[in-house]
Formats: C-alpha cells, sequence, structure tokens
C-alpha cells in the first residue's frame, strides 16, 4: 500500500473514531503517515486527572486501535487547542 493509500484508510477510519475531549485528528504525511490528535484544553482542565497522563492514555488507545484494525505502526501524537470548531 503507497503512502497515497494510507492516507484515505487512515482518514476515513478516523472519521468513525470517538473520543471524548477530541477536537479532531490531522493525518500528516511525511516520511510515513502521522496522526495528531488535537485535544480540547478546556475539556482536559474540567478532568480529574493529570493532563499529561491522560493525553498519554488517548494517544496509546488509539495507536492501539489502528494497528488491532489496520495492521499499521503509526506515529500519533497530540496538542491542545484552545477551542474546538
Amino acid at each position: 500500500m503507497n503512502q497515497g493509500e494510507k492516507l484515505i484508510v487512515v482518514r476515513n477510519f478516523l472519521d468513525k473514531v470517538k473520543m471524548p475531549g477530541v477536537c479532531d485528528f490531522v493525518v500528516l504525511a511525511s516520511d510515513d503517515v502521522q496522526v495528531i490528535i488535537n485535544i480540547d484544553l478546556e475539556w482536559m482542565q474540567r478532568t480529574s486527572g493529570r493532563p499529561d497522563l491522560i493525553a498519554k492514555g488517548m494517544r496509546s488507545w488509539l495507536k492501539n486501535k489502528i494497528d488491532d484494525y489496520l495492521g499499521m505502526d503509526l506515529y500519533v501524537g497530540s496538542t491542545g487547542v484552545e477551542k474546538c470548531n
């Protein structure tokens, strides 16, 4: 599967994924396909936990789901955004 096909498959998969506190996902293509989770900072502040551990859990969960369903070992990162659209 070439990189363009991977992008399409990953984007279609992410369209079906629902995670609390997530504004959206960004799929990047550099050397390989990467996924960035945009996390709502207001939601993060309302949660009762350490933000770094919550974000790490979200990244880990998504990475495992992508591997389980698509068989792809991708980089999954995250960043916080002020406002969800």
